[in-house]
């Protein structure tokens, strides 16, 4: 799609604002219903955003090691037959706990008032 040099230049922004801001906790998320490898959480993020959103391998490693360093996981190592050992990732009780007050604090106003402001507009038409 063609966009205007304005448009084009503030999607890119806040494209740059949502990777950084929100895929820490998009990886958290995920992570609360099962352990996962660094490419699979990768690939689900891509997928979950019908692929608009491009991750890099390395960019979601340095991720898991800072949520890692914060304690939000953990990891074991699996040892492989075929190819280098991996890390599975595990969220832990203050990951749990970090994406719920995150939630709360951010996410249910942000979405409410979203939809409310939508509303208005829907009806004012």
């Amino acid at each position: 799609m063609s966009y205007s040099k304005n448009i084009e230049k503030s999607l890119k922004l806040w494209e740059k604002a949502f990777k950084k801001g929100f895929t820490q906790y998009m990886v958290l998320i995920l992570l609360k219903g099962k352990s996962m490898h660094g490419y699979e959480i990768k690939n689900r993020l891509e997928d979950m955003g019908n692929d608009i959103v491009s991750f890099k391998d390395s960019g979601i490693y340095k991720i898991l090691k800072k949520l890692s360093k914060r304690e939000f996981v953990t990891f074991e190592i699996e040892k492989s037959e075929k190819g280098p050992d991996r890390k599975s990732y595990t969220i832990t009780e203050s990951g749990e706990e970090i994406v719920q007050i995150f939630s709360n604090l951010y996410l249910d106003p942000i979405y409410k008032s979203v939809a409310g402001i939508l509303r208005k507009t829907k009806t004012t038409k």
